[in-house]
């Protein structure tokens, strides 16, 4: 606890505008027009590593993500200082060029490089990304520079194991909607038990899918893409030229706004 605790206080709350203020945490999110509100150069810096090229403030788009997600409001963030501990121990553990997926994982990347994890987290080429499922609900800024799409090495992973897992758990509903306090603590403890269980049974197989389908993408698609791009005079620079454009196109409508 308190290895966790120490994290605390080092990335301070600033003010959203007045629309925003009570309920969003200011973090992360530059603000305009006083010094108060403006960022920490952990923040800055981060946008700066990770987004491309191009016009405008890459940080508005975490200022129009952040305030769509309840998981950056400020009752939420009290709870969430052990997603500090867990950040050290994988950097610990892991080692260099890990990513980790999260519902705003735009929002907590500036967050980490705003605390003494910061300087570390960077070394080691560390990233946050956000999930699959959740990044569609980021703006468009956001997915083009944390989206898994455009995230090198990221492969077939969705990173929304949590969301199978609750899908699947809303079987429990039927049997324990009437059941005692008891009885949905016992019930929710088998249910995720057997989880258990029958994952790490079916862990082999779902590796060797997941190589399959891996391995059949590079060899159907690869050629078809090939094709497409021969065909069309494009090559493999136009595309990351076009992808940078876009991203900055982006940034810069949002710095208009």
């Amino acid at each position: 606890m308190d290895y966790v605790e120490k994290f605390a206080h080092e990335v301070k709350a600033r003010k959203l505008p007045e629309e925003d203020s009570k309920d969003i945490r200011a973090i992360n999110l530059p603000n305009g027009n006083n010094e108060q509100d403006t960022m920490q150069d952990g923040e800055a810096q981060c946008m700066d590593d990770n987004a491309p090229a191009g016009e405008g403030d890459p940080t508005d788009a975490i200022h129009l993500c952040v305030r769509n997600w309840k998981s950056a409001k400020s009752e939420e963030m009290k709870k969430t200082w052990a997603i500090f501990d867990e950040t050290a121990k994988i950097m610990e553990v892991a080692g260099a060029d890990t990513c980790g997926g999260y519902d705003i994982g735009c929002s907590f990347l500036a967050t980490i490089l705003s605390s003494s994890l910061g300087p570390e987290f960077k070394r080691l080429h560390s990233k946050m990304c956000v999930n699959v499922f959740h990044g569609y609900s980021h703006n468009f800024v956001c997915q083009s520079i944390h989206y898994p799409n455009v995230i090198t090495g990221i492969g077939l992973e969705d990173l929304e194991t949590l969301e199978c897992m609750f899908s699947s758990s809303n079987q429990l509903a039927s049997v324990i909607r009437y059941a005692s306090v008891y009885n949905h603590c016992l019930f929710i403890n088998v249910f995720f038990k057997q989880w258990d269980n029958d994952k790490y049974a079916n862990l082999a197989t779902m590796i060797y899918s997941n190589y399959v389908q891996a391995l059949t993408i590079i060899k159907h698609d690869s050629p078809a893409m090939a094709e497409a791009m021969q065909v069309l005079g494009v090559q493999a620079g136009d595309l990351e030229k076009w992808e940078t454009k876009e991203a900055g196109y982006l940034r810069t409508v949002v710095s208009r706004r």
